[in-house]
């Protein structure tokens, strides 16, 4: 009897040690475009995480220098276990630090099956830098806040339950900041349409593709425009697309490539020409304020009248009833300080025309 104790006891000891001498490990990585990735692995091979398994609990921290400048970390979260924000932005140390956890109702199945020393995701999230430069995201150790220590809890059976503190292995280094695209705005002139475009922060920027449409569906490369760099300035783009066709709906974006291949879309804009709208004049302008707009209307519509600033802000919005015909409208914009602006006239959610505004 004893024997058979002592064998049981030594069966007993072994499960549990070769259970908890499971490892696992935790590591934020730069997924390029301004997004940082968090990655987990299992190294020893016992009881690597699968489906069948229960997610108990999974807690983590970023944590990122001050030095980088007043950088957040966005609110949506690529990640199929769950995981958001615990809170808002903490500060300590010289660091700003985020905490995460997964909001997971029991039972919560491990959403995929994981393979010994192969990393798997478990969210990616992308930052708000806005202005030049690159910064080190990393996951917070244990002891760096309360709310930040790394914990993992996995139950096999669905009836106990194991935790364990991940070992950290690995920064997201040099990450950059997401391009900025402060605006993007098409719109007919004459017998072609202008595409025009801002941005600031070029880093680790490739340049853009210019796609057009005829469909909203299928999109095809029209121009490729490398991108300026960053300097610190707002950096201003125009193109003319002058192989088209009157009357017909084109529907325009910016595919923005980084020099690692992400890339990113904005969003659609839409212009035709040979409607009947005309072109439209602006008298004077530049203007010290006050200027008349001559326009011609193919039938009398509500359109609305919208001018912006070199940042794509909206600092004139006004409805009017164009009759048919030649339309007169006076612009104030006394109010508005020196510099360039965009007016655009929309009818129907479509830009019929768009013109360049300086005020002196």
């Amino acid at each position: 009897m004893k024997f058979k104790f002592s064998i049981l006891s030594l069966f007993l000891f072994f499960i549990v040690e070769h259970l908890f001498a499971q490892s696992f490990e935790i590591r934020a990585v730069n997924k390029g475009s301004g997004i940082i990735g968090v990655e987990m692995r299992e190294t020893s091979g016992m009881g690597t995480p699968a489906t069948s398994h229960f997610l108990t609990d999974l807690t983590f921290g970023l944590k990122w220098s001050t030095t980088c400048g007043n950088i957040d970390l966005q609110n949506s979260i690529t990640t199929i276990y769950n995981i958001q924000k615990s809170g808002s932005r903490g500060e300590s140390g010289g660091f700003y630090f985020q905490a995460f956890f997964a909001n997971i109702p029991p039972p919560f199945n491990v959403p995929e099956n994981w393979t010994t020393n192969i990393w798997t995701e478990i969210m990616s999230v992308q930052n708000t830098m806005t202005a030049p430069g690159t910064c080190t995201f990393e996951i917070a150790e244990t002891g760096f806040d309360a709310s930040t220590n790394p914990n993992f809890g996995i139950s096999y059976d669905g009836m106990s339950n194991n935790d364990f503190t991940p070992t950290i292995n690995g920064s997201a280094m040099n990450v950059a900041l997401p391009l900025e695209l402060i605006r993007f705005s098409v719109f007919p002139k004459n017998k072609y349409i202008v595409l025009n475009w801002a941005s600031a922060n070029e880093t680790n920027f490739s340049g853009y593709e210019l796609q057009r449409s005829t469909n909203a569906s299928f999109f095809h490369k029209i121009k490729w425009m490398a991108g300026k760099g960053s300097n610190g300035n707002i950096q201003n783009y125009r193109y003319e697309d002058r192989n088209i066709k009157p009357g017909i709906l084109y529907y325009y974006r910016l595919k923005m490539v980084d020099n690692d291949g992400a890339f990113s879309f904005s969003k659609i804009q839409t212009a035709n020409i040979g409607d009947g709208w005309g072109t439209p004049s602006i008298m004077p302008n530049p203007t010290t304020g006050s200027s008349i707009l001559l326009f011609n209307s193919p039938t009398e519509k509500l359109v609305e009248l919208k001018l912006m600033d070199s940042m794509g802000r909206v600092v004139f919005d006004k409805m009017i009833l164009s009759g048919n015909g030649l339309n007169t409208v006076e612009l104030d914009i006394n109010s508005l300080p020196r510099g360039i602006y965009f007016l655009r006239l929309v009818e129907g959610g479509v830009v019929r025309w768009g013109e360049r505004v300086v005020r002196i």
